[in-house]
């Protein structure tokens, strides 16, 4: 989102847009006062690389840093539907989850778009979307071969976000990673397309 932690109001004021004003972003705050939670991991899944070593000592670190430093109590939770961010984001975006916007239908663009043809078209360099892209189309077709799943996973996202509203309120903090990976180098996240479901979160 931007280089420098320093950066971060500005850009969330950006973000915000007309919502600005439901923010407090110029008010100070002190960070005794907050409730820290710490998460490691969403707890494991066939399809989702375990959480870097690398990635779980920094976040140890800082836990400690708060505690030590701020003479806070960070609680270790967990939140057990986060297991299922990837399956909860792929029915948010299909029709009935996201009010008719599909990523099939944002891919398209206002025509039609078949994830078979243009995986084809990928294939001998035709396509103007990426592999991940075209891959994602494919699980959301798969996905509305089930709407009761869909449904359930529609139901999970909103007791995950009542959940997490309760938990965090308006002076909570939430330590969890937004990747499993540390920073992968061009085209290894495509040997592990779902890593992506700690960011879809």
């Amino acid at each position: 989102m931007c280089r420098y932690a320093v950066d971060l109001p500005l850009v969330l004021k950006v973000m915000a847009g007309k919502n600005i004003e439901k923010l407090s972003l110029d008010k100070e705050v002190s960070l005794c006062s907050l409730k820290f939670f710490s998460m490691e991991n969403d707890g494991g899944c066939l399809f989702v690389s375990p959480v870097d070593e690398e990635l779980v000592q920094a976040q140890r670190r800082v836990v400690k840093h708060l505690e030590v430093e701020l003479g806070v109590s960070v609680q270790p939770i967990n939140i057990y539907n986060l297991r299922y961010s990837f399956q909860i984001w792929s029915a948010s975006m299909s029709s009935d989850g996201s009010k008719g916007q599909s990523f099939t239908d944002l891919m398209a663009n206002g025509s039609s778009l078949w994830p078979s043809l243009e995986l084809l078209k990928w294939m001998f360099g035709l396509s103007k979307h990426t592999l991940p892209a075209i891959g994602l189309a494919f699980t959301e077709k798969l996905a509305n071969l089930n709407p009761e799943g869909n449904a359930k996973m529609i139901q999970k996202a909103k007791h995950l976000k009542e959940e997490i509203k309760s938990l965090l309120g308006d002076y909570g903090i939430l330590l969890y990673p937004s990747h499993p990976k540390i920073a992968p180098k061009h085209n290894e996240p495509l040997a592990m397309p779902f890593n992506f479901a700690y960011t879809g979160t």
